[in-house]
Parts: C-alpha cells; sequence; structure tokens
C-alpha cells in the first residue's frame, strides 16, 4: 500500500527510476510495477512514493477526450432533434454507437489498440458519422409521406440515394488514404488519424445502408401516422403507458424490462454514471418539448419557406446576364479566362520544365503575365460589384466588420492577442483582419458618393453596370477576389506559424554543476542550499504549493529527463 509523506523534510531515500520499452503501453507498465511493488517484502516502517508518473497525464487526456466524445454526442443528438424530430433524431443518432461499434470490433480485428490519437479522430469523425444516415432516413420518410409501405419505402428510398451516399462518402474517404503513406516518425504519430477515419466513415455508410433501412421499415411512422390522421391538429402527447383498452402493450413492456435491466447494469458497473442518465434523459425530454420542438416547428413552418423564398431570389438574380452590349465575352470572361489560363500554363510550364529544362520558361513566362492580368482584373470587378452596391455594400461591410471586432476582443481577452512591448505581430494581426471589412465599406461609400451623380448604364434587366453584365462573373470574381485578399493580407500582416502550441510544463528540472574536483559532501551542501530555495518559492505563493506535488534531489550521480536515474 503506498503511503504518502506527510512533511516536507529532505528525507533520505532510495529511488528506483523505472522507463517503459518503446512501443510498449505506458499505462500496463505502472500496473505492472504497482503489482510489483505490493507484492516486495518491504519493511513495515517504509514508505512508497511514487513520483513522476507520466501514465497520469496520459489517463487524463484519454479522460478529457472521452468526455468530449460524449458532449460531441449529445450535442449532434440536439442538433438533430431540432432539425429532424424525436422519432426521425432518434433513428439517425442510432448511427452513431453503432459505427463506433463496428470501428472498434475492426481495429481489434486489426489488433491496434484505441490512442489518444484515435480517440481524437472519432471526434473529428462524429459529426460526418450521420450525413449518410440523415440523407437516407429522410428520403425513407419522403416515400412514407407519398404513400409507400414502410419496407417499400426503405428500399425505395435507400436505393434512390445509395449510389450518391456511396459516392459521397467514397471521395472524403480518399482524401484521406494518401496519408496513410506519410512517411517518418510524424507519419507513424499521425498515421492513426486517417486510419480511423478511413475505418470510422467506412463503418458508417454500412450502417446507413444495411441497418438503419431496416430499423427504419420497423420504426418509422409519418406525422399523420403520429397524430392518427392527417386531418387532425397536431398536438403534444406525452408517454402512454397503457392503450385504449387500458392494457400495457407487449411492446411496450418488453421496452421497459430492456431499460430496468440497462439501468440495473449501469447502476452496478457505475452508480455515478447511473445518476447523471437519471438526470440528463428527463432533461433532455424537457428540453426538446418545452424549447426544441416549438423551435422545430417555427423552423420549419416558417424558417424554411422564408429562406427557400430567399435562395430563390439569389438565383433569378445570379442567372441573370445581358449580352447585346459591346464585346460582351470580352467584358464578363477576359479577367477569369486571363486567370484560369495563367494556372494552366504555369502548370504545364512545370511539366516542361522537368522534362526538358529550361524549356519551361516559354510557358512559364505567359503563363505568369496571363495570371497577374486575371488577379487584377478580379480585384478590379470584386471593387465594381462592391462599388455598385452601394448602401448595401456599407452594410455588409459593416456587418462583417462587427464579426471581426468582436473576433478581435475574445481573442484579446483570451491572451491570443498581445499588444504593446514584444506584441508587434498582434498589432499586424489586428490590421489584417480589419483590413477587408474597411476596403468593402470605402467601396460601398464611394458607390454612394459618385454613383449618383450621373445616370449610370443599366442591363436590360435594370441591374447598374460598369464592365460586367453577367451576374455569374461577378459571383465567381468576387468569391476569387475573396480569395486572393486572404493570401494578400497574410503576405503583408503574417501572424506566424508553430508545430505544436507553447503550453505550461507539468515537470521543472533544476540542474546544478559545480566545477570539477568538488567533494561528494560540497556538492550536497550545494544540493540542499538549491533544496531550500526551491522551497522557500514554493512556501511563498500558495497557488505553486497547491501545484506542487513533490521535491526530489539527487546528489553525485548522472541524472535524466524522468527525475533521476543513471549511473
Amino acid at each position: 500500500e503506498f503511503v504518502p509523506v506527510g512533511d516536507i523534510d529532505n528525507l533520505q531515500v532510495i529511488r528506483l527510476s523505472v522507463k517503459k520499452a518503446s512501443g510498449e503501453n505506458i499505462i500496463e507498465v505502472v500496473d505492472r510495477v504497482e503489482d510489483v511493488i505490493d507484492a516486495f517484502p518491504l519493511p513495515s516502517d517504509a514508505s512508497v512514493l511514487l513520483t513522476g508518473d507520466q501514465s497520469e497525464q496520459v489517463e487524463i487526456l484519454v479522460e478529457d477526450l472521452e468526455n468530449n466524445i460524449i458532449a460531441g454526442i449529445l450535442f449532434v443528438i440536439v442538433v438533430l432533434l431540432f432539425f429532424l424530430g424525436v422519432r426521425n433524431a432518434a433513428l439517425v443518432g442510432l448511427a452513431i454507437p453503432l459505427s463506433m461499434f463496428l470501428s472498434f470490433l475492426v481495429f481489434a480485428a486489426m489488433g491496434q489498440t484505441l490512442n489518444f490519437i484515435i480517440l481524437f479522430s472519432l471526434i473529428i469523425a462524429l459529426g460526418m458519422l450521420v450525413d449518410n444516415a440523415v440523407v437516407i432516413i429522410e428520403n425513407i420518410y419522403r416515400f412514407r409521406e407519398e404513400g409507400y409501405g414502410p419496407w417499400e419505402a426503405a428500399r425505395r428510398g435507400t436505393a434512390e440515394v445509395g449510389g450518391a451516399v456511396a459516392a459521397s462518402t467514397a471521395t472524403t474517404v480518399a482524401a484521406f488514404a494518401p496519408m496513410l503513406l506519410w512517411p517518418g516518425i510524424i507519419g507513424e504519430f499521425m498515421g492513426y488519424m486517417p486510419l480511423t477515419l478511413i475505418v470510422t466513415l467506412s463503418c458508417s455508410l454500412f450502417v446507413a445502408l444495411i441497418i438503419n433501412p431496416v430499423v427504419t421499415g420497423y420504426l418509422m411512422k409519418t406525422d399523420a401516422e403520429t397524430r392518427g390522421s392527417s386531418d387532425e391538429a397536431p398536438a403534444r402527447r406525452g408517454f402512454q403507458l397503457r392503450d385504449a383498452n387500458g392494457r400495457v402493450p407487449r411492446g411496450r413492456k418488453i421496452g421497459l424490462a430492456a431499460v430496468a435491466f440497462t439501468a440495473l447494469i449501469v447502476g452496478i458497473a457505475n452508480w455515478k454514471t447511473l445518476v447523471f442518465l437519471a438526470i440528463a434523459i428527463p432533461a433532455l425530454v424537457a428540453l426538446f418539448a418545452y424549447v426544441l420542438s416549438p423551435a422545430h416547428e417555427r423552423f420549419a413552418s416558417e424558417t424554411v419557406p422564408r429562406m427557400t423564398a430567399r435562395y430563390r431570389t439569389f438565383l433569378a438574380w445570379m442567372l441573370q446576364r445581358d449580352y447585346s452590349v459591346r464585346r460582351p465575352m470580352l467584358r464578363n470572361t477576359l479577367a477569369l479566362g486571363a486567370f484560369t489560363a495563367g494556372f494552366v500554363l504555369l502548370i504545364a510550364g512545370a511539366v516542361l520544365n522537368a522534362l526538358a529544362a529550361p524549356a519551361g520558361f516559354l510557358l512559364i513566362a505567359p503563363g505568369l503575365l496571363a495570371l497577374v492580368v486575371g488577379v487584377l482584373g478580379i480585384l478590379f470587378h470584386a471593387l465594381e460589384s462592391a462599388y455598385l452596391g452601394g448602401r448595401t455594400s456599407v452594410k455588409l461591410g459593416l456587418g462583417f466588420g462587427a464579426i471581426v471586432v468582436a473576433l478581435i476582443v475574445a481573442l484579446s481577452l483570451s491572451g491570443r492577442i498581445t499588444y504593446g512591448p514584444g506584441g508587434e505581430g498582434g498589432v499586424a494581426l489586428v490590421l489584417e483582419l480589419v483590413a477587408l471589412p474597411i476596403v468593402i465599406v470605402l467601396a460601398g461609400l464611394a458607390g454612394v458618393v459618385f454613383g449618383g451623380r450621373r445616370q449610370r448604364k443599366t442591363t436590360s434587366f435594370g441591374q447598374p453596370y460598369l464592365v460586367l453584365t453577367d451576374n455569374r462573373a461577378r459571383l465567381l470574381t468576387g468569391t476569387l477576389a475573396t480569395l486572393v485578399a486572404i493570401f494578400a493580407l497574410f503576405a503583408v500582416a503574417p501572424t506566424g506559424t508553430e508545430f505544436f502550441p507553447t503550453t505550461d510544463p507539468n515537470r521543472i528540472i533544476i540542474t546544478a554543476e559545480a566545477p570539477i574536483g568538488t567533494t561528494i559532501e560540497r556538492s550536497n551542501e550545494v544540493a540542499d542550499d538549491v533544496f531550500n530555495r526551491v522551497q522557500g518559492l514554493v512556501d511563498g505563493d500558495q497557488a505553486t504549493a497547491s501545484n506542487t506535488k513533490n521535491v526530489a534531489t539527487s546528489v553525485g550521480i548522472g541524472g535524466d529527463a524522468a527525475f533521476g536515474g543513471g549511473s
């Protein structure tokens, strides 16, 4: 049994440093070490103290990731409840545990053990697990509303979108597949992430195509079936244990028995989890009944039609074009054509240069010229669109600026942006963030001030124009101009990069070296003086004392980075 040392005296100890072999599980090594210590016949007055146990950090990290996965699942369920309703959300949410369980089976078959990279990758995949199930279940629901039976709707709904769902998943998996060939130590370290995402997404596709349609055929009901008749007014009904005849149906008996048995198992395994579930599930039910369900009804009946109408208006505007003006193709395609041609010529020149250097220069030089012309044209057309937008551009710029200011305030309060001496990078970052909204506002103000002084030319559908008469070209040039602006602003005010963020150390090592020939007694006096100084610093600050677990001192040995050990 481990007995903590209560005082702070610099006690005399015998210290043993244990290091795990490369590739071994540190948690299992620590458990075996503790078993050996428990079985060792120590004297009755001996105390054992573990220091520098790195498995504690690993366990804390894994527990944090597990908690994040659970929290992520809860948030995903809340989002599904809002958009799909309780029954369809339950059917879609079923894909999360089933996909993860299948993934764990695949990992076990591959001989892989869970580590924090795999758990972190599961958080990334969590939102993508339900994508396939959402598409298929919603399509099955559409067929049910059209009057098809449950199994015919499941067959038709899955067959109609199954190929598209499989293709969508395949494209995502293909994007991560090259990362499996990541070389070097970093590749061995990060290779678990693409492997986890590929396995998990493939399992989610299997669940969506095979398991979800079967479960949906048994459990899915339309709103009309749930209310009993499509003519009845929708009403929120509570859970009814008994039917109209006063009897408890067999299915509900089986369900209640399964819930009770599951609660018993969870309570035996961990009573805290049972208490949490006993509080969380009723809270989630109340949240859905009084918050999410009314919000979902308003969203489906008011917000979605309004968004659809606005989107139709936007599509109608985007498809408008007028080619009755002079040189319409040159007006609308010069910038985009030059930009595209420049990219193609640069790629072709690089290939030619690799095959027969320096012949690629014959394509690279005109490619660079065409690319510069295209970028300048894109920026000009973006400013043209902002100028013609007038007050609308000013409003959009101010709204964008408000978001940027809120982001700057949040980053400043969190310490990510620093000012004053040594904080020049923070000022550059602020200038980078506010530059684009300012440009949009200034272009809009110029349109307000100068655009009304003369009768501007308009297209056949009444849209004012300077150069562009095709709204598709305006949309494309505006999108590409935003991309160019992001690269330009980052080049002007770079924020810097780092492979890993700076974190506070959980262990501090002080090395004191005396001149060659110093006696061991003198070295011990120096070490004792260093220990007293450290202890004075610890005692002088309550926060430091509460965060200090132990202090160990070694004299006359070769130390290492794990608190002692060596020759």
